[in-house]
């Protein structure tokens, strides 16, 4: 789906042919079948469009089960966004900063909860995704408390302006070439570009990868989170600035149970050594 298409998924027509594919409870399998009846109705590309909405929102309730159904995605942003728990858990620990800014906010996952303890800014270069992100705003009744703009993570952001007790999360993209990098080096932007940031900001949480290299974080002053749910672990979460408790920590969700220092350590241990044995 391009820009095009999905601004003509928002139009009345657009959003009736959405209505019609959600009722269809469309699965992956049988996105031929379904296109070609909605096709009778509707453009081929606002078919398209919509069939592919219904779908992510279909497959997105295990990550958003109660915003999913008002919620916009690419299949990968999808992919990578935390689950609605994770995040939530995340914004929690951010409360306090009387601004907040979604560094690659991609379709908004993330922003949604940080919108709901600040007011919020979120920022990404792809216009597909911010478009995205507003119409979820939007739909959740979160537009005005938070806003978006497009900007290059990788230029000069203008951080010398922002009010007092301004916090940031920071969402590097973790994929090269379609595959999953654990190397903080190689995300984009890499995660050396917070060197930058970290002098105007309250706090910072940098999301990384759960497999993160250990000895790549020995220059950065923070904490280093895993964070599990219902068992499984999802991801880590790296803590700067005034958002720094411990140096490691291991949380476990929906409990809210965390272990800390030398549990979180062997805790953490343990998780790393599961993630490079798959």
């Amino acid at each position: 789906m391009n820009l095009k298409e999905f601004r003509a998924l928002l139009s009345p027509p657009g959003q009736a042919a959405l209505r019609e594919a959600v009722r269809l409870q469309p699965r992956e399998a049988d996105f031929l079948p379904h296109l070609q009846r909605l096709q009778r109705r509707w453009p081929a590309s606002l078919a398209r469009a919509a069939l592919e909405t219904a779908i992510l929102r279909a497959a997105a309730r295990r990550k958003f089960p109660a915003l999913a159904a008002k919620m916009y995605f690419t299949r990968e942003a999808l992919e990578q966004a935390s689950p609605a728990a994770v995040a939530r858990y995340r914004a929690a620990r951010m409360q306090g900063s009387h601004l907040l800014l979604d560094l690659g906010c991609s379709a908004g996952g993330d922003l949604i909860h940080l919108g709901g303890v600040a007011p919020a800014l979120g920022i990404d270069r792809d216009p597909l995704r911010l478009e995205m992100a507003r119409a979820t705003l939007k739909a959740l009744n979160l537009w005005g408390r938070v806003r978006l703009l497009r900007a290059d993570l990788t230029a000069a952001l203008p951080l010398r302006g922002l009010p007092p007790r301004c916090g940031a999360f920071f969402d590097p993209a973790r994929r090269s070439g379609g595959r999953r990098t654990h190397s903080v080096r190689a995300y984009q932007p890499p995660l050396e570009v917070v060197r930058a940031w970290l002098p105007f900001l309250e706090g910072l949480a940098v999301k990384v990868s759960p497999a993160v290299r250990l000895k790549e974080l020995g220059g950065y002053e923070c904490e280093v989170e895993f964070i599990s749910l219902g068992g499984e672990l999802k991801e880590a979460c790296l803590w700067f600035g005034a958002y720094r408790r411990a140096d490691r920590r291991a949380t476990l969700l929906p409990a809210g149970t965390g272990l800390l220092p030398e549990a979180a350590a062997e805790a953490a241990k343990k998780l790393n050594k599961e993630i490079n044995a798959v």
